[in-house]
């Protein structure tokens, strides 16, 4: 039969202890999904451009950012699919008067929508046919400019 000291069974049950607390911090804590206010739905789609231009940047490979009505597609070089980013639900986008653009982010820090380089470029935002907002886009100084109608 082996022999214990009483300060190794304490630590051990300390050890326990903590290590319990640590599961159930983690288990009892359920994700929540996340979505944007109407408010929000241009900047956050500022931030998805401005994120698709970074790693276009990063890794040397173009992207696309896909409007489609309440969010946004973050598509890769191989036209996977990688995450989604959610606005206002049932906001729709709107790049001079065409419906859902998809924003090719180009490795020089630029992007092209329909195949044309653009610098700037006026994103609307509506929702249930009133538009919510007007986003200026300028990369070249890197400024946002939102308007509310």
């Amino acid at each position: 039969m082996r022999n214990c000291r009483g300060s190794t069974i304490f630590e051990m049950l300390i050890a326990l202890g903590l290590f319990s607390s640590i599961l159930l911090i983690g288990g009892t804590q359920v994700p929540k999904g996340v979505t944007g206010s109407r408010e929000e739905s241009a900047v956050i789609y500022m931030g998805a451009l401005n994120e698709e231009l970074r790693t276009a940047q990063e890794t040397m490979k173009s992207r696309k950012l896909g409007a489609r009505k309440g969010y946004l597609l973050h598509i890769n070089h191989l036209q996977q699919i990688e995450k989604r980013t959610y606005m206002a639900p049932g906001s729709e986008v709107f790049f001079y008067g065409y419906s859902y653009p998809d924003a090719m982010a180009n490795t020089s820090f630029t992007f092209k929508y329909y195949g044309i380089s653009a610098i700037s470029g006026k994103v609307s935002f509506y929702e249930n046919g009133k538009q919510q907002q007007s986003l200026m886009i300028h990369l070249g100084t890197m400024t946002l400019d939102v308007r509310n109608p």
